[in-house]
């Protein structure tokens, strides 16, 4: 007995339960189920693990280049590729370089991740590659009339 077809949906279990969409402490996520077959998805973000002092927001992610905690609007990168290893490398250098430069990086690799930005209002603003938007797409199953169900023992 196995998983036959995962799928992603937005946040854990615990976070749809506790933190409804709009709450207080919920967070940004992918928004619809998708599949993943032969691939893995990798999120990267600040928006869990971080501190403030004196009102300034600190991320648990460092900046190689300047040694010190990155400070952006990026809240979240999210990353598809067949490697988890490979999605989630992607997904935290895509977070690290920040929105001047991750999405043209992005296009120009042609890597299927979506980004989320703080806005001034504090809500999020969302940009998908177009690799990411065709993976994302929600997927239509048909089942033959009279065909068994696929269904775990």
């Amino acid at each position: 007995m196995g998983i036959e077809r995962p799928r992603y949906g937005a946040g854990s279990a615990a976070d749809s339960a506790a933190n409804p969409p709009g709450s207080v402490g919920s967070t940004p996520a992918i928004e619809r189920a998708v599949d993943l077959v032969d691939a893995a998805l990798a999120t990267s973000g600040d928006y869990r693990n971080y501190f403030e002092r004196y009102g300034v927001r600190y991320s648990y992610i460092m900046d190689p280049r300047t040694l010190r905690p990155v400070r952006h609007r990026l809240a979240s990168v999210s990353v598809f590729d067949p490697s988890y290893a490979r999605a989630d490398a992607l997904a935290i250098a895509l977070l690290v370089l920040g929105e001047q430069d991750d999405y043209s990086i992005a296009l120009a690799h042609r890597i299927p991740a979506l980004f989320l930005a703080r806005t001034p209002a504090g809500g999020f603003q969302k940009k998908a590659t177009p690799e990411f938007e065709a993976r994302a797409r929600p997927r239509v199953h048909r089942v033959r009339r009279g065909a068994p169900a696929n269904r775990p023992s």
